[in-house]
């Protein structure tokens, strides 16, 4: 049976009693919480981490365009690479951010994901959204190949 928390008794008061921190303050850093590790990032590190992020974002955002478009933009193939390139990127910022051992192995998959969606996207670049895709994607490879040498 749980203790009684009813409006007057010793638990209730003990509870009221205890002050509510400022909405936010424990996702910002607050008292209970130590900053995070993000401001020791190296900056080869960051950039990467952040072409990643908008690859990710791209890529999904144009798959409802492709399908959209219909013909060549909606095939199967090129839809599911515009997935997996944003999977494999949301995947190394993951891996960066947790400084895991086997982030190596993952820049050299990004990079030929990467470059691969790249090079799909090119194809149908008869338009502004497909050539910035493809730019986007050839931004994350190149990065991610500059990661994978470095060796961080």
């Amino acid at each position: 049976m749980q203790p009684s928390t009813a409006v007057g008794s010793v638990e209730h008061e003990r509870r009221r009693a205890v002050p509510l921190e400022p909405r936010g303050t424990l996702l910002t850093g607050g008292p209970h919480m130590p900053r995070t590790a993000l401001n020791f990032i190296a900056p080869v590190v960051r950039q990467c981490i952040d072409e990643c992020v908008r690859c990710h974002e791209v890529c999904l955002s144009t798959i409802p365009y492709c399908l959209e478009q219909g013909a060549e933009h909606a095939e199967e193939v090129h839809i599911v690479l515009l997935q997996d390139c944003a999977e494999i990127c949301r995947t190394h910022v993951d891996f960066m951010l947790r400084g895991s051992d086997e982030q190596e192995r993952i820049s050299v998959a990004c990079a030929a994901i990467c470059r691969h969606c790249a090079d799909d996207c090119d194809r149908l670049s008869d338009d502004d959204v497909m050539r910035a895709c493809a730019e986007a994607c050839r931004r994350c490879a190149d990065s991610c190949e500059r990661m994978a040498i470095v060796g961080v």
